[in-house]
């Protein structure tokens, strides 16, 4: 068929006049918004647009700013202060809902960028290679129990609780009793959240190139935080010495955990070229003073307890070095502890942290108060658990420290409240899948970098789960999330190890 003569040359006329109406349009946008709010909301605006069109055309780069995004916001941008956690300042990010009951930002985001890949898959019949394999079981299998727990739970009386609920140990907090009566709901959204986010994962990860995206957009969160950590510290200096956190949120010092594990297992394995170390090294020193500096205990005794365990599963050709780095940083640590009055200072701190540790703290109380409660009333609790029914009604004690159970910081316990007996043996089951999956990926892996990954998602399972030992896991929207990505990395990384083995063509 005869082409149009001029054809192209009037194609391209219309493309450059369509962009330039595109653009007006965008302009007089962003004047409107400007004109009727302010001006910074008219930048904000101006640099959104352009975020949409660059998601919806590309919903791989989507992928990747959210997971910046998630590795560069904090949930709490305060920290401790001196009598209370301040958290009452949430990012909107978190807070601002889209005028649903509990449809946040994140949920809104991983819903699109599910949308935006499914609709290519039908438009340009796209295939993601999505396979069901031991992680995908558990995943369904926890999925089972809690789906059983609730609808029995709902087929009882009051499934959700009285309709006087007590509020009264609820302190400063204000919450309307009709909220109070789907907290747990809420709780169990953000839980299963790790579902999708799973089969986003299965889908983004298909090449070294997507993990090598991911890497980059966690690293500048992470430059992002120790930017923000140390303005604090500069902005108020005396904050160590009175133990207030410089980062609290805990999604946040994990990520930092990680990050610090990733560089040494690469450093470890000669992994870097010559002039990256020392930028690396700067870079390991600033998020492992900022993690000291979160006084988050619970992750100081998860970090130990990965750093001791490294050097049996990482690589075997980066243990060696391992070793010496080890050897190095005890010496330097030492050294600076012992001679510097800012080490001193520090050390002080973490001692005064850690003694904190006792039965005069509330913190501690709440710990061993939800023990006691367990233990007493370990024979009253249904097979099944009660499911989604609030337990603002239940109140736990222990000395002069009186709370409720329903928003109980373990993740272990929580699952033995709202799931039951079945509950607690579905999860334990399902860890048990993911890490055999783990084991069989770990012999398919030839190359240390794909080896690092595997460990380094071996090491955020670890945190989270000894986490969960005292704090609500569940509930941490990052956590969760990265943990979603995480259990895909699983399932992905032999696809990716054996694409690179394949040979070119």
């Amino acid at each position: 068929m005869a082409s149009i003569p001029g054809g192209r040359a009037v194609l391209a006329g219309l493309s450059h006049v369509a962009v330039a109406l595109a653009l007006g349009m965008v302009a007089t946008m962003v004047a409107l918004v400007a004109s009727v709010y302010s001006w910074v909301v008219g930048a904000i605006v101006a640099a959104a647009i352009p975020i949409a069109a660059l998601v919806v055309l590309r919903p791989r780069a989507g992928v990747v700013l959210f997971i910046f995004a998630l590795a560069t916001l904090e949930e709490f941008p305060g920290g401790l202060s001196e009598h209370m956690v301040e958290r009452s300042a949430r990012l909107p990010f978190y807070s601002t809902t889209f005028g649903l009951p509990a449809i946040y930002p994140p949920d809104a985001i991983i819903g699109c960028l599910l949308g935006l890949f499914l609709l290519r898959k039908l438009l340009w019949g796209e295939g993601y290679r999505m396979k069901l394999d031991m992680v995908g079981w558990s995943l369904i299998l926890m999925t089972a129990a809690m789906t059983v727990s609730i609808l029995l739970g709902l087929a009882g009386e009051q499934p959700l609780g009285p309709e006087v609920l007590d509020l009264s140990l609820l302190g400063a907090i204000k919450l309307p009793e009709a909220a109070a009566r789907y907290i747990a709901v809420l709780q169990l959204k953000l839980f299963l959240l790790i579902l999708p986010v799973y089969v986003l994962g299965l889908i983004y990860f298909r090449t070294e190139r997507d993990l090598r995206d991911m890497g980059i957009a966690i690293t500048c969160g992470m430059v992002a935080s120790i930017g923000l950590g140390f303005m604090r510290i500069l902005g108020d200096p005396s904050m160590v010495q009175r133990l207030i956190a410089v980062i609290y949120d805990t999604a946040t010092v994990t990520l930092m955990a990680l990050a610090v594990f990733y560089v040494v297992m690469k450093w470890s394995c000669d992994l870097y070229k010559h002039g990256e170390t020392l930028p690396r090294a700067i870079y390991c020193i600033a998020l492992a003073l900022l993690i000291v500096l979160s006084f988050r205990r619970t992750l100081w005794g998860a970090i130990a307890l990965s750093t001791a365990i490294l050097p049996f599963i990482m690589p075997r050709e980066g243990r060696g070095r391992l070793l010496a780095l080890a050897v190095l940083g005890v010496m330097l640590v030492g050294g600076v502890v012992g001679s510097l009055p800012g080490g001193q200072a520090l050390l002080t701190s973490i001692v005064a942290r850690t003694e904190e540790t006792n039965l005069n703290d509330p913190s501690t109380l709440y710990r061993f108060s939800l023990l006691v409660w367990v233990v007493e009333r370990f024979g009253d609790l249904p097979v099944f658990g009660w499911g989604i029914k609030p337990l603002w009604n239940e109140t736990i004690h222990i000395r002069f420290f009186s709370s409720n159970m329903e928003n109980v910081h373990s993740l272990y316990f929580w699952v033995l409240v709202r799931f039951g007996i079945v509950g607690i043996a579905a999860f334990a089951v399902s860890l048990a899948l993911i890490l055999l999956k783990m084991v069989k990926v770990s012999r398919q892996l030839a190359a240390p970098e794909h080896k690092i990954v595997l460990v380094l998602v071996f090491i955020s399972i670890l945190l989270y789960l000894f986490g969960g030992i005292f704090n609500p896991v569940y509930s941490s929207v990052r956590l969760v999330i990265f943990m979603g990505f995480a259990l895909a990395l699983i399932s992905r990384l032999p696809d990716i190890a054996a694409a690179r083995a394949a040979p070119p063509g």
